[in-house]
């Protein structure tokens, strides 16, 4: 498996989905991008469900903080 060859080597593995809220937190991309990628995401069925369903309500959280 990739992932273990890239711990194997040293390397950080990080999701997609750790990727994109990570992006989002240091505003490297609006929550309506960071959104939209979770929505492709879904629509490719490639990773369960609740694990987005995180996603999007950490995406959320961020936002919700960002306004107070």
């Amino acid at each position: 498996m990739p992932n273990e060859a890239a711990q194997a080597a040293g390397v950080e593995v990080v999701n997609s989905l750790a990727y994109l809220v990570g992006l989002y937190e240091q505003k490297r991309i609006t929550p309506e991008r960071a959104l939209h990628a979770l929505a492709k995401i879904t629509r490719r069925g490639t990773l369960r469900p609740e694990w987005i369903q995180s996603a999007v309500r950490i995406v959320s959280e961020i936002r919700r903080k960002g306004e107070n």
